[in-house]
C-alpha cells in the first residue's frame, strides 16, 4: 500500500498527549517490514524499516544525511535478530520524500526475500547517493549534465547496444571515473552553453583512459530553447525505447544520478535542444594531466582544458562505431 496513504490515515485519529510511535505496515513480513509512522509529540512523520540486527546497526552506523537521522527502536520480541530503525527529519521535504523511498524498497521486498536486510542497505544507498547529490545545488548544472549522458544514451549508445547492454554501458551515475564504457573505448561526456569551448576534469584519473581501452571526450552544447525539451520529457521519451523488463535498471541508474519520478523540487522549466556534439580522442599530445605525468608529490587537482586548441584530436560523432574521419561537427535541431 502507498505510504502515503498510510500516513493520511494516522493523521486522521486523534493525537496523544504524551510521547509516543504511531504505524502501519506497508509491508510487514518474516524477514522485513516497511511502516508509516507517526512520532509524537509533533506528529512527525517517520519511516520505520524492520531487518536483520546485524545489518540495521550497519545502518544506523553509515546514517543517511545530516538532515535525516537513522535510529534504533526498541526490540520486537516476535522478531529474534531482528530489529526496527526509524529514519527521521524535521524538514518537511524530507518527509515527503519518505513515501518515496518507503513506496520503493516495499516494491523491490513484496517477496520477502530471506536476503532482505542486504536488498534495504543496497537501495539506500543510492537513496544516500540521491540526496547527496540534490544537496550539491547549482541545479541547472546537474539538470544539463544528466541531460546530456540521456541524450548521448538514446542518439548513441542505444542505436548500437541492446536495451539492457546500452544501459549497462552507462557508468557515470554509479560512480565510475568515465560515464560510458564502450568495451574499445570510454567516453567522458560534457555539457556546456551555445558559447562554452572549455570543460572542466575533476581529477588526475578522469582522462586517464581504462586499461586496454582509449579514451574519448564528448562535448554536449545545449542551448535554452521554449521549444525544447526538460529533463522528465527526456526521461519520458527514454523509457519509451524501453522494454518494461529494463524499466528497474534504468530507475536505478536514475536514482543514483540524482532523479526520482514524482519529485516535487525538480524543476521542469529548463528546456533544452542540441546546439551541436564534438568527439574528441584523448591521444599523444593531447593536453591532459594523469597521475603518471604531473611531478611527484601531487596526489590530486582539477583543471580546465580548451577544446578550441584540440581540433586535431576531433574525430566523427559516430566514433567509436562509425569509422575515423576528418574533423566533423554533428548538428541537431
Amino acid at each position: 500500500m502507498n505510504l502515503t496513504i498510510l500516513w493520511e490515515g494516522l493523521e486522521t485519529r486523534p493525537q496523544p498527549h504524551g510521547a509516543g510511535l504511531w504505524q502501519q505496515s506497508a509491508l510487514d513480513g518474516l524477514h522485513c517490514a516497511v511502516a508509516a509512522g507517526l512520532s509524537f509529540p509533533g506528529a512527525q512523520r517517520v519511516l520505520i524499516l524492520r531487518l536483520k540486527a546485524a545489518q540495521a546497526r550497519v545502518l544506523v552506523r553509515r546514517g543517511m544525511t545530516p538532515t535525516i537521522s537513522v535510529s534504533q527502536l526498541p526490540a520486537d520480541p516476535a522478531f529474534p535478530g531482528q530489529m526496527s530503525i526509524e529514519l527521521a527529519s524535521p524538514e518537511r521535504r524530507h518527509q515527503e520524500l519518505f513515501a518515496l523511498i518507503g513506496n520503493d524498497l516495499a516494491g523491490q521486498l513484496t517477496d520477502d526475500p530471506p536476503d532482505a536486510g542486504r536488498v534495504i542497505l543496497a537501495r539506500l544507498d543510492l537513496w544516500r547517493e540521491f540526496l547527496r547529490r540534490r544537496e550539491d545545488g547549482d541545479s541547472e548544472r546537474w539538470v544539463r549534465g544528466l541531460f546530456g549522458e540521456l541524450w548521448y544514451l538514446c542518439e548513441h549508445v542505444l542505436h548500437h547496444r541492446s536495451a539492457e547492454a546500452g544501459l549497462g554501458c552507462w557508468m557515470g551515475p554509479t560512480g565510475a571515473v568515465h560515464d560510458f564504457a564502450l568495451g574499445a573505448y570510454a567516453v567522458d561526456l560534457k555539457t556546456g552553453t551555445v558559447d562554452s569551448e572549455t570543460v572542466h576534469i575533476s581529477s588526475l584519473q578522469q582522462l586517464t583512459p581504462p586499461p586496454g581501452s582509449g579514451l574519448l571526450i564528448g562535448h554536449l552544447r545545449l542551448r535554452r530553447d521554449g521549444q525544447g525539451h526538460n529533463l522528465q520529457e527526456k526521461v519520458a521519451a527514454l523509457r519509451l525505447k524501453l522494454a518494461p523488463e529494463v524499466w528497474p535498471l534504468l530507475d536505478s541508474r536514475l536514482l543514483a544520478a540524482g532523479y526520482i519520478e514524482g519529485d516535487t523540487e525538480m524543476r521542469d522549466d529548463l528546456r533544452l535542444a542540441v546546439h551541436d556534439f564534438r568527439l574528441y580522442q584523448v591521444a599523444s599530445g593531447f593536453p591532459v594531466l594523469t597521475p603518471t605525468t604531473v611531478p611527484l608529490g601531487i596526489e590530486q587537482c582539477s583543471y580546465t582544458v580548451n577544446l578550441a586548441s584540440c581540433r586535431s584530436f576531433q574525430v566523427s560523432a559516430g566514433y567509436p562505431w562509425a569509422p575515423v574521419t576528418a574533423t566533423a561537427t554533428h548538428h541537431e535541431y
